[in-house]
Formats: structure tokens, sequence, C-alpha cells
């Protein structure tokens, strides 16, 4: 008889606990069709059947029961086993990384020393160039971009989501209630905007910022995250920013929403 290997036993137990496919799936971070394809390899590699197909889910069988606390045991071995290898694994060597400014200087490196306590024979290269790093020409081994890659044969990854908000000055948005009726303060044709270059035109904000304008100049174009936060500090205008939400105030950066935020 062939021997069951730890996912097979794995999706069986989730699909035991919570007699779903769809709902192991999630449990496990993997589609309902892996799942139902290990439970049918092991229950044909056992030779017994371990769940009944109801209207109402997926139910244990006798047999199925009756290997449960077998799995739980390896399901203790497997865990005990990964979190022997985290404490002893290290990783060393050099990794060049390019990503975004904002993501760098305000998510990225911040983490750094953690990551350095964990792995202090691993160096990280960060780069932080607007144009971006070619992977298959080894110009960077990983990137972090906040654009989905549109060439390349690369794998693919979504790690989190980031929310922006338009922001701006106190005094920017008081000379701007006074300007404006009520009816009009959401608003936004007369606005001034601190717009970015050419070279940031794939960037959600800056996408967001031109459709905005429809035509109008802006009151300054700037290339980092840190000429817009100034700017708008300064009262030139509106800015897209997502640095506000990593400081948690807005006490610090001298900035007030504006009142739209989205992801």
């Amino acid at each position: 008889m062939q021997h069951a290997d730890w996912n097979t036993v794995r999706d069986f137990l989730a699909v035991a606990r919570t007699g779903s496919l769809n709902q192991a799936a999630v449990m496990l971070g993997v589609n309902a069709t892996t799942v139902g394809r290990r439970v049918e390899a092991l229950e044909a590699t056992l030779g017994v059947r371990l769940f009944q197909r109801a209207q109402t889910g997926f139910v244990l069988t006798d047999e199925g029961r009756d290997l449960i606390d077998r799995a739980e045991q390896i399901e203790d071995a497997a865990i005990s086993f990964e979190h022997r290898a985290e404490q002893t694994d290290s990783v060393s060597g050099r990794v060049r990384l390019a990503t975004a400014e904002n993501l760098a200087n305000f998510i990225l490196i911040p983490a750094l020393g953690t990551l350095r306590e964990k792995h202090p024979n691993l160096v990280v290269e960060m780069l932080t160039d607007i144009h971006s790093a070619n992977i298959h020409r080894r110009e960077a081994d990983l990137a972090l971009r906040l654009v989905r890659p549109t060439q390349g044969n690369v794998t693919i990854k979504r790690v989190g989501q980031m929310r922006c908000g338009l922001y701006a000055s106190a005094a920017y948005l008081s000379r701007r209630e006074a300007r404006k009726d009520k009816q009009d303060i959401g608003r936004l044709d007369s606005d001034q905007f601190i717009a970015w270059s050419d070279a940031y035109h794939d960037l959600p904000s800056a996408k967001w910022i031109e459709r905005t304008l429809q035509g109008r100049s802006p009151a300054a174009v700037l290339t980092s995250l840190y000429a817009h936060l100034a700017a708008a500090r300064e009262g030139l205008g509106m800015a897209v920013l997502s640095v506000v939400k990593t400081f948690g105030t807005t006490r610090g950066v001298g900035l007030r929403s504006a009142g739209l935020v989205w992801v």
C-alpha cells in the first residue's frame, strides 16, 4: 500500500473539521478542487471511504472517524517539525529587492531590523529607481510593486493592499471652504493638485489625478513621495498619499484628510 503524505492528511482534517470543501480550501489557502482531489487520493491510498457526500456537506464515515486521532497525531508531529525548522533555519547572502520609494521608506526599511535579528548574515540591497528592474537580466532578485507587471514570465503574488487618501494642509482646506458654497464643497473641479511626473504615469494615484484634473494644469509635478508630502504641507494643493496612514496620524505630518479615502 502507498503511504499518505502530509498534504492529504492535512486536507482530510480540514474537511472533517469544516464539513465543506470550500471552507477547508479557505482555511488552507488553496482551491476547493485541490482539496477534493487530495481527499480522493487519500481514500484511494487507504482503500476506504472517509466521507459521505451529503447535501449538507461532507460527513465522516465510521472509517473516517476512526482515523481522526491518528491524523491529529501526524498533524502535531508536522507542526513540531515546522517549528523546529523555523528555529534553526538561517538565511545568508545578498538579496537585491526592487521596490517603490514609499514602500521602501515606510514599510520595508522599518522591518529590516527584525529581519536582521533573525538572519544576521543576510544583506538586503534595496533599489528604488523609477525604472522597473528586469528580473530576467538579474537586475533584481525580487520586486515589490504597486502596479501589476504586464510583461515577462514572472511569478506574481499579491501580498497586501494599500489605502490611499486625498490630503491637504489645514490652511489650504480653510481657503477652500471659504471660497466654495456648501453644495460645491464635494466638487474638485477648481482644486489644485500635486501630480506625478510622466515616469510614474502607471501609478493608480497618478491616473486618478490625471482624470480629476480633466486637462487642467497641476499645481506642481514632482517625482518623489517626500516631495508630494512637502508640497501638500506647504499648501500648494491636494496630494494623494498613503504615507499618512503609515504614520498612524496626520498630526505628525501637518496634513488633514480631504475626506476621500480608497484602496
